[in-house]
This record gives structure tokens, sequence and C-alpha cells, in this order.
């Protein structure tokens, strides 16, 4: 489809009020909020002002109250623990809001965001202390071979490079070029510390898989590509773009667990939980975050694509809560069955009652802060009967 057809699909929606249905009832029964949620917010407002100059996004961003969605999310976890979840969140939404915004900076060129992609792998890479290349977690030896091993000798090459920086008071690795990149380093610095090379392995491998779900992303979004993506090639980049694997990884760091697995890649027996719980909050954010993506003219999400299946954005409205229902019984009966029956993980008993815990906190987070955030334009609607009215 080309750009005409693109407009006539936003043309055809925008203006509309809709009747959101009432989600509640997923939900309203595990809310949560972690007790150190007012004294986040004063942290992540000194945050977003060192990273935005410009007032306005400036006022929209503390308006958004990321650290209700920090909040909300591992309600458990200590302050520190906390706050580097919470910076996580902030990061990835304003790494995106770069390429995906019409004022991110590189929102309209494709070459400029390749760099910055490729930049940001890199330094999310130096920051956890993992070498430029090593062979995948799972094939590395273990016990004393290790340290005999190619990677064995990367690993502790990075550490001895990064521990030799740190005694001279030398950025390692230097300062990036963005001042959104070079706000991973105390992200990726804590998850050194708190992480094993297995685990920081898998959340590297979490967050590239995010940052390269959305090349194809930003090509749909670009006048000379200009094609509306079919619902089944976006339902497939969301799964990467929506960033949920990377926050599913530090459920570990959000509950102190350190070991040798990589609890949401490369545990087979959890893929499907952290599938689930991904398609859950695909499927409420892109419901709720509606008037925002069509107030600045993004078509590229859930229901607009719907809307060319069901034929208006009621009747995709309804396809997408029948869909949020069925995803969030999966997910439930896939943590019963993870629960109940022997546990083929890695992970203690314990340890994978507090991942299937995790998730389940992470995609109703999402939702109750989507209900309260000032970012998805909700706020000063009622919402008391649980449905309410929208004009898009």
């Amino acid at each position: 489809m080309d750009l005409e057809q693109r407009k006539q699909l936003l043309n055809s929606i925008r203006g509309q009020t809709v009747l959101m249905p009432d989600m509640r009832p997923t939900y309203e029964n595990y809310t949560q909020l972690n007790p150190n949620y007012h004294a986040m917010i004063p942290v992540v407002d000194r945050l977003l002002e060192s990273l935005v100059s410009n007032e306005k996004k400036l006022a929209k961003l503390k308006n958004a109250d990321f650290a209700l969605f920090g909040s909300t999310w591992p309600p458990k976890a200590g302050f520190n623990e906390l706050r580097i979840v919470t910076f996580l969140a902030i990061w990835l939404f304003l790494w995106d809001d770069e390429l995906d915004e019409p004022t991110g900076q590189h929102s309209n060129s494709f070459e400029s965001t390749q760099k910055y992609r490729k930049e940001t792998v890199r330094f999310i890479r130096s920051t956890m202390r993992l070498p430029e290349k090593s062979l995948q977690w799972q094939d590395q030896p273990t016990g004393i071979f290790q340290f005999f091993s190619l990677y064995g000798l990367q690993n502790i090459g990075q550490q001895i490079k990064s521990g030799v920086a740190w005694s001279l008071g030398v950025k390692y690795p230097p300062t990036a070029s963005h001042p959104i990149i070079e706000s991973f380093r105390v992200i990726g610095e804590a998850l050194a510390e708190a992480y094993t090379v297995e685990q920081r392995e898998n959340f590297f491998e979490d967050m590239r898989f995010y940052i390269s779900s959305t090349e194809m992303e930003q090509k749909w979004h670009l006048e000379g590509e200009a094609r509306i993506p079919t619902l089944e090639d976006y339902l497939h980049s969301r799964m990467g773009t929506s960033a949920v694997r990377p926050c599913l990884a530090v459920i570990e760091f959000a509950n102190g667990i350190r070991g040798r697995y990589a609890a949401t890649t490369n545990e087979p027996s959890l893929t499907a939980l952290s599938d689930e719980a991904t398609k859950i909050v695909i499927i409420a954010n892109d419901m709720l975050s509606l008037k925002k993506e069509i107030r600045v003219g993004v078509i590229d999400s859930l229901v607009p694509l719907l809307c060319l299946r069901f034929g208006d954005v009621q009747n995709a409205l309804r396809e997408a809560q029948s869909d949020l229902a069925a995803a969030v019984d999966r997910f439930e009966l896939e943590a019963r069955t993870l629960l109940d029956e022997p546990n083929e993980t890695r992970l203690s008993y314990e340890e994978l009652r507090m991942f299937i815990e995790g998730a389940r906190d992470c995609w109703i987070g999402n939702f109750s802060w989507s209900m309260r955030t000032g970012r998805y334009m909700l706020g000063d609607i009622d919402k008391a009967n649980g449905s309410f009215s929208v004009t898009l």
C-alpha cells in the first residue's frame, strides 16, 4: 500500500469517538504499588532533566510519571533495584522516541539511525563488561576450563580493561555520542555488578533483539517505503519493539537472583510464558495508546491494522479485547503448568515462582500505568465505570 492509502486509513480513524472496553477484570485482583514510589519521583525527574533540554518535551515526560511505571512493575523491589529498573524503562522509551516520534533526531533517516543502533549495541555490551566478540553462552566451557577458553580469556581481558580504566579515573567505554545512549551506562554497570556473565549475555541478547526489531518498524514509517504492514508482519516485529523481553530479563535483578541461566531467551520451558506476557503488553498498550498514536499520525499499530480486517475502530477494539483475554488465559495456564509439573528449568522452585510473578507484574504494571499516565492522554477521562469514551 502506498502513502495515499496510509493517509486514508489515518483519516478514517482520526476524530472518531470510540468506547474503550472495560479491561479491569483482567487486572484488578493483582495491582500493587512499590512503597518507594514517592521517593522515586524526584530521582526520575532529575534523570529526565539531565537528558532533555526542551522544556515542552520535558514537561510531557514528567507528566508520563515513569516513577509510577517502575513502581507498578516490580512492586517488591528494593529502592536501588527499583531505580535501575525504572531507569531502564525510561531509557527504552527515550531511545525509541528518537526513532518514531516526529521530533526524534533520527526519525527521518534510516542511515543515521543504523549508526545510532550500531553505537548503542556496542555501548551496551561494553558497559556490561562483555567482550566485543564472544561465543554464545550455551557453548562456553564450564568450571576451570572456562578460564583457558577463548571466551574466558576475552572476558578476563574485558574485566582487566574495565578495572584499569576505573582505577585511572577513565570512563570505559568512552562517553557515547548521544546522551540517551550514554545514559545506559548506569544501568549496564549495575547489571555488570549484580549479574553473572550468563545473565548479562541473556540481557544483552534481549536488548539486541529489541534494537534490531526497530529497523523494520522504522522502514514502515519512512515516506520512501510508505507501506502498511500486514497484521502478521506487525505482530512479528512488535514482539521485539515492545521491549518486553529486556524487562523480563531484569526480573532476576529485581529479585536478587544470580545464576547460570538465561530465563527469558534461552530457557525453552519459559519461552511460552514470556511470549504470552509480551502479547498481553502489546495488546493492552496498543489499545490504550491509540489516541496518542493517531494524534501523531501513526497507524502502524494493532488497532488500525485490525480496522482493515474488521471494518471499523469499535470492532477492532472488541477483537483486541478478545485477543487480550485469550493471551491472559494462556499465560495463567502456562504458569500453573510450570508450577504444578516437575521443574525442568535451571531455576530453583522459588526462583521459578518469582520469575512467574515478575512476568505477571510486568503486564499488570504496564496496564495500571497506561490507564493513569499522561503519556497516552487518558488522564482526564472518567474511567470509573471501567469502559470509557475516547475521541481519537
